[in-house]
C-alpha cells in the first residue's frame, strides 16, 4: 500500500488551457474589486504517480479526468 504521503510528493499542477472568459469579484471585505480572474479549462498534475499524469477539466457533464501513463509507469500504480 502507497500511504498518501507518497502519492504525488513530487507532482505539480499547470494550466493547459486558461478559459476565454473571465470573472469579476466584488467582495465587501476586499477593496477594490477583484476583476479579470480567468479560469481554467483544463489542468494537469504531472507525476501523481511515477511516470503518471492527470488531467482534469469540465464540461456540460460535469468533472472529467484521466490519467496519461508514460513510458516506464505502471497503470497498477493509480
Amino acid at each position: 500500500d502507497v500511504s498518501f504521503t507518497q502519492v504525488g510528493a513530487n507532482a505539480k499542477t499547470y494550466t493547459m488551457e486558461k478559459q476565454s472568459s473571465y470573472l469579476n469579484y466584488f467582495l465587501a471585505q476586499c477593496n477594490p474589486a477583484i476583476t479579470e480572474i480567468y479560469g481554467n479549462a483544463r489542468l494537469v498534475t504531472t507525476d501523481l504517480y511515477a511516470n503518471i499524469d492527470a488531467i482534469y477539466y469540465s464540461n456540460q457533464n460535469g468533472f472529467k479526468y484521466y490519467f496519461v501513463v508514460k513510458p516506464g509507469g505502471n497503470p497498477a500504480d493509480i
